[in-house]
């Protein structure tokens, strides 16, 4: 008989209806895990509101340890169920102190402690017998005669405080029902169990011996007639599907499940590594189902049953940073919690608070005290939620002594109720439950901390164990929809669909390799059956996950990929023997077998609105420049006024050092002047005026502490630099310095611009003049002669606003060991090693350069904003790339620094 579904109007499964009658009538459900609990609940509620009921009781439908700690607080046992927070500090403060009495150092206590409990879990749920030391396992090793002194001291902790742990709690409880302390239901049912752990087995004895009766779903229910009862056989002929790879196998079921949908079926998809494929599969699922069902990436009905440590989700991840803060505080700390709008201010005043932090990394500030933070923001900002930030970080970080669990639990949520935690951010239904969880869940463990701690601990200690628990507390929002369920192998029992794909069932996971847990005989856990520990039970496992697959709906496919991380796989060796579907990987157009959406190129922005007479436009020759480079960049930098926040460096950054060589070359022109006072110079007299000038430069440029501690190397630095240059000045025939960063007004096409030459020299005898760009970059003279013209600076000098005639133009290469003029000249020894004009005149070649600059103004003017980098290396150290998403291999090219 077939597993009959209702129509699509109503969400629950004729298959279960004799199962949520048993739930009516008393009957108690266990579940496999509690995905299947809520689900079956969910069920019930639509049931009862089909039925017309207005109210019900909650029927009893628990996964077991839900169940069992319920009896446990309805009990008059005396025993206190000890929450995970509390167990796993008892084993790390026994692990710790074992290490000192046995002399013993470990590297990481937190996660020794984490395998020691699994260990302790373990022997509880399989019966393992335990080893006191003096009898029990036999040749212990040093390992597991450890294991054996902490587990004894744990026990010792727990009858101490009458607790017990969710592993014990099975045994309590157990015993309670068989010694008649307890009344157990009248009726049992176990769903989803691929097998039955020693533990359960010995509950379900108690039952049994208590006269209760117990039974495993599905099957024949006593309360209703057979006949309204569907048991789903095995797939009559599965589909198997061979893929060329993960990605190839994952479309593939993305369109199978998009056809299933359209039909109105409820899908199941079964990934046994959901884990790894999580993000794959949840864009892959969304870019190919959203077009085709006609919605929004939002609103795709994906229930995926994986969910995330709540740590790592909004809310909880900035009260955690905050919590955690200490001194010095770095920028990129400071910056997260200016950008969350998850705290008070967060969104009003976002603009202000990212002003604040690129303010600050301009300023280089890599990390500081609060206190100086303070100082140098409260002057040039004014915005009360920054004020109270750093009021709050300066109030966590004074508290050095030491409190109880329950006092820091106080203290901290104080102040995440005066920073306005979680913010004034209109919060969604997954904001509002991730902040639920953090209150029912993870900030009371702190006060359960209290019964087991026994002393004082720091504020950094408390908010540790805050992270902690927040990293094991997994967040799974509600599910929006039940149409397509995406679920782990072992997640999926006790779940009945339309349709089910299984994919990946190579045979690297079905059966899954053999792993023994460390602490525990390798023997004993063989011998009592533990999981992934012997051949014989994981072939025996992988027979009963493949029947219940089989199982899952009248129409089920199975597939495996060729090739995945690196490595060819083979197919399960437990999939039915029959034919395999082998499917070629899609082509480009086959992946896109959806609604193609409609592609529109505009590369153009908006015409400048050209100011009026005496406007300039802001950008200087940099406006030119970006244009030549990539039009679009100059149309997001200039106009969009887009620009990448800094990334503060330790001590000086390049373009720094590029600051300070022009200003120690700047003064010591302004004082010089002319090439015969610098031959004049002796070598000593011109290094001791280089120190002088840049000594007091560095006094006023140095703003960080790094900077300050570096402030000698990089002062060696730009004095010997200078000196190399000055090597090279003295070369040249006679000259003088008319202008030192000359700053003018031109006009170049329709836009007005303000330009600042680095430095203006005029020949002798004033046959006219020579100007010189400061670069600290390798420069290639062909970005100045060639087309495209990519750098414009110095010909739009030589073109605009000169007294005299421009007989030579060139950059001064600033590097170290490298140092020499690059350029072009009207006549050759103008300038050492610069050739003059080849293949046309002078007066051609500034025609040309005219020409070109007019051009590149027009097209900026226009708004040409094509994404049409002319070099690999424009893109290289571009600050843009995540604008306009354009990705080019980077090329051997030399860079051309400024």
């Amino acid at each position: 008989m077939m597993v009959r579904f209702v129509s699509a109007d109503s969400p629950i499964p004729s298959f279960y209806r004799p199962l949520l009658v048993e739930a009516q009538q008393g009957a108690l459900i266990l579940t496999v895990n509690r995905r299947l609990a809520r689900y079956l609940h969910q069920l019930y509620a639509c049931w009862q509101r089909d039925s017309s009921s207005l109210s019900w009781p909650t029927p009893a439908i628990a996964d077991p340890l839900e169940w069992l700690t319920q009896w446990l607080a309805q009990s008059d046992l005396p025993q206190v169920l000890l929450q995970p927070a509390q167990q796993q500090f008892l084993w790390q403060k026994i692990v710790r102190e074992d290490s000192c009495l046995q002399q013993r150092d470990l590297l990481q206590f937190d996660e020794t402690a984490h395998l020691a409990r699994q260990a302790h879990q373990l022997c509880c749920e399989y019966r393992l017998p335990f080893a006191n030391g003096r009898s029990g396992w036999p040749a212990m090793t040093e390992e597991e005669q450890a294991f054996s002194r902490w587990r004894m001291r744990y026990l010792e902790y727990c009858r101490d405080c009458a607790g017990v742990d969710e592993a014990r709690l099975w045994e309590l409880i157990t015993q309670a029902f068989h010694c008649g302390a307890l009344s157990p239901p009248s009726r049992c049912w176990l769903i989803g169990f691929d097998e039955i752990s020693p533990a359960l087995a010995q509950l379900v004895a108690a039952f049994k011996h208590r006269g209760s009766s117990v039974q495993h779903f599905p099957s024949v229910l006593p309360s209703v007639d057979e006949a309204e009862v569907a048991v789903p056989p095995p797939a009559s002929q599965p589909r198997i599907v061979a893929c060329a790879n993960e990605e190839h196998e994952i479309r593939v079921a993305a369109d199978w499940c998009r056809e299933h949908l359209q039909s109105g079926h409820r899908v199941g998809v079964i990934v046994p590594e959901l884990a790894r494929q999580q993000r794959l599969i949840e864009r892959i699922f969304t870019e190919q189902l959203g077009p085709s069902l006609q919605r929004p990436a939002s609103e795709v009905p994906i229930n995926l049953s994986l969910g995330e440590p709540l740590s790592r989700l909004g809310p909880i991840a900035v009260a955690l940073c905050l919590l955690q803060c200490e001194e010095p505080l770095s920028l990129d700390r400071l910056s997260y919690l200016l950008r969350s709008p998850w705290l008070g201010g967060g969104v009003s005043a976002a603009v202000p608070h990212a002003r604040a932090e690129a303010w600050l990394r301009r300023r280089q500030v890599r990390q500081a005290s609060v206190e100086h933070y303070a100082s140098l923001l409260m002057g040039p900002f004014q915005e009360v939620s920054l004020r109270r930030l750093l009021e709050v970080v300066q109030s966590l970080v004074s508290q050095k002594g030491t409190q109880r669990f329950s006092a820091w639990a106080e203290y901290f949520s104080h102040l995440l109720y005066k920073i306005g935690w979680p913010g004034d951010l209109s919060h969604s239904s997954d904001a509002y439950q991730m902040v639920t969880a953090w209150q029912e869940k993870v900030f009371p463990s702190l006060l359960g901390l209290d019964a087991v701690s026994g002393a004082g601990v720091t504020r950094l200690e408390a908010a540790s164990w805050l992270q902690r628990v927040a990293d094991e507390t997994i967040f799974q929002p509600e599910a929006r929809s039940q149409s397509l369920q995406i679920l782990g192998l072992l997640e999926s029992s006790g779940l009945y669909y339309d349709a089910v794909w299984v994919m990946g069932l190579h045979d690297r996971v079905l059966p899954a390799g053999l792993s023994c847990y460390p602490f525990l005989p390798v023997r004993l856990q063989k011998q009592y059956g533990l999981p992934r520990t012997s051949v014989d039970r994981e072939r025996h496992f992988s027979q009963q996950i493949m029947q219940r697959l089989l199982s899952m709906a009248p129409r089920v496919v199975l597939s495996y990929p060729g090739f995945a991380e690196g490595m060819a796989l083979s197919p399960s060796p437990f999939l039915p023997r029959q034919e395999h579907e082998i499917l070629p990987a899609l082509s480009v157009q086959e992946r896109q077998d959806c609604p193609e959406l409609e592609s529109v190129e505009d590369p153009k922005g908006l015409p400048l609105a050209l100011p009026a007479a005496g406007e300039v436009i802001a950008g200087g020759t940099a406006v030119l420049k970006e244009q030549a480079q990539c039009p679009f960049r100059a149309y997001a930098r200039f106009r969009l006024k887009a620009q990448a926040l800094e990334h503060p460096v330790a001590g000086y950054d390049a373009r720094l050092r590029g600051t300070l060589i022009h200003a120690v070359l700047q003064a010591f022109w302004q004082q010089v002047k002319t090439h015969d006072a610098l031959l004049a110079l002796s070598i000593e007299s011109r290094a001791s005026l280089l120190q002088q000038l840049v000594a007091a430069i560095l006094a006023s440029s140095c703003v960080t502490e790094s900077q300050q501690e570096m402030r000698a190397l990089e002062q060696q630095r730009l004095v010997k630099l200078a000196l190399q240059w000055l090597d090279q000045e003295q070369k040249r025939p006679s000259f003088h310095v008319v202008h030192v960063e000359q700053k003018q007004r031109v006009r170049v096409g329709p836009l007005s611009l303000n330009v600042v030459a680095d430095r203006v020299d005029c020949l002798a005898e004033g046959s006219g003049y020579v100007i010189l760009d400061y670069k600290t970059g390798r420069m290639n003279l062909n970005d100045l002669l060639q087309s495209p013209l990519l750098e414009p600076q110095l010909p739009l000098y030589a073109l605009c606003g000169q007294e005299r005639p421009v007989r030579g133009l060139a950059f001064a290469q600033l590097r170290s060991g490298e140092c020499q003029f690059k350029g072009v000249t009207e006549e050759s020894e103008i300038l050492p090693g610069v050739k003059a004009v080849g293949g046309m005149t002078w007066s051609e070649l500034l025609d040309q350069w005219r020409t070109t600059l007019e051009g590149l103004a027009a097209q900026f003017a226009l708004g040409c904003a094509e994404v049409t980098p002319v070099a690999d290396k424009v893109c290289r150290y571009c600050d843009l790339n995540g604008l306009c998403r354009l990705k080019l291999r980077p090329s051997d090219e030399s860079d051309g620094d400024a």
